[in-house]
């Protein structure tokens, strides 16, 4: 028996007695060629280990990427290394509306069924603050923005696929928001305060838990048999302050031991994202609707904040139907912004006196004014 098939063993039965909500163990070892899967990012780390993983299983899989080289020859690697050939790669590239419609157009004409949707792709944590061409940094956009219109475009071929099978399934990787993290809606861009790219990710994500809450309220209250999680990457490394952490319980222990002896195989990080996908027991209302990690299922809101926790859920979501609403319009905006800020740097070069500097500074203040408060 290899040594993580028996740390997983004690694992198992420790659970229970530590009052974890254990998520069932799934080998992974049936055939599911009759599953359709899509995952974007597919060229990114855990993304090639998805589909590696999907691909082992006989799904059909759906590489979504914006590099179409890259993702070819990851596709070559993965048919010599797992004989599957069901899978192909699609042009998606989230930072353009277009390509998100033009992409679900064609899965929707395309594919008979589309049972699984990952939404995997992400930016992490950027040195500078990028703001996209509709005016929304780029964290936001990429990390909830992009996968909240994707699922919605996608949304009539799940539940049609559903009607026939009784499952199909939203996976949002989001990681495992903290109680710390916020969103401030009011100030999405980091116009009002310190740019920071950890605080731009962390919004991201927190935005897309949001967004699971309530997609998986919203299938519910449907009597759609469409189910949707969130999973927590399995982490490769392990923090100096995890090994000296001497509050750590018998149970976190072993579990820390086993995520070390697991993730050896890089492509074992993407396992949650996995059982979430295909795990045979996760079609169930009880399992739906929560974020899962590699030993147990969990959810950071809930008890006296629920209601609360709802009720901003619900913002975010309006929020983002705005801004999505709106985009086409920034577009414009942003174009005439730079255009603006073209003219006043060749001014700034043309006349380099101080004068001319406090002038040209005031007009890109009035720009930057004019965008941000539409």
């Amino acid at each position: 028996m290899r040594p993580y098939k028996a740390l997983m063993i004690v694992s198992v039965l420790c659970a229970p007695a530590a009052g974890l909500a254990y998520m069932p163990y799934y080998p992974l070892k049936d055939d599911r060629s009759d599953r359709t899967a899509i995952v974007t990012g597919a060229t990114g780390r855990i993304g090639v280990g998805t589909c590696h993983w999907l691909a082992k299983r006989k799904v059909r899989v759906i590489m979504a990427a914006r590099d179409m080289q890259k993702c070819k020859l990851i596709r070559r690697e993965l048919v010599a290394y797992t004989g599957h050939k069901a899978i192909a790669c699609r042009h998606l590239d989230l930072e353009d509306i277009d390509s998100i419609n033009a992409f679900a157009k064609r899965m929707i004409e395309e594919e008979p069924h589309i049972d699984i949707l990952i939404n995997n792709a992400a930016v992490k944590e950027l040195k500078e603050k990028e703001i996209t061409k509709y005016g929304v940094e780029k964290h936001y956009w990429v990390n909830f923005l992009a996968p909240f219109l994707l699922t919605f475009r996608l949304m009539d071929k799940l539940k049609g696929s559903a009607s026939q099978t009784l499952d199909s399934r939203v996976v949002n990787v989001i990681g495992k928001p903290k109680t710390f993290w916020n969103i401030q809606l009011d100030d999405i861009n980091f116009d009002k305060r310190k740019y920071s790219g950890k605080e731009a990710y962390r919004q991201s994500k927190l935005a897309l838990a949001y967004f699971t809450i309530l997609l998986d309220k919203m299938c519910t209250d449907s009597r759609s048999f469409v189910y949707v999680f969130g999973s927590n990457p399995v982490r490769k490394w392990i923090a100096e302050s995890e090994v000296r952490d001497h509050s750590l319980t018998l149970l976190e222990k072993f579990q820390l031991l086993f995520r070390f002896i697991y993730t050896i195989e890089a492509d074992r990080c993407a396992q949650p994202a996995i059982n979430c996908a295909l795990h045979p027991v996760m079609n169930h209302r009880d399992y739906s609707g929560k974020l899962y990690g590699l030993f147990n299922g969990f959810w950071g809101w809930g008890g006296a904040d629920a209601e609360k926790d709802e009720v901003f859920a619900k913002m975010v979501w309006n929020h983002a139907i705005e801004t999505l609403k709106l985009a086409p319009e920034n577009i414009e905006r942003m174009k005439k912004m730079k255009q603006q800020q073209d003219l006043v740097a060749k001014a700034q070069e043309a006349s380099p006196s101080p004068v001319d500097d406090t002038t040209a500074a005031s007009g890109t203040k009035e720009v930057l004014v004019e965008v941000t408060s539409r």
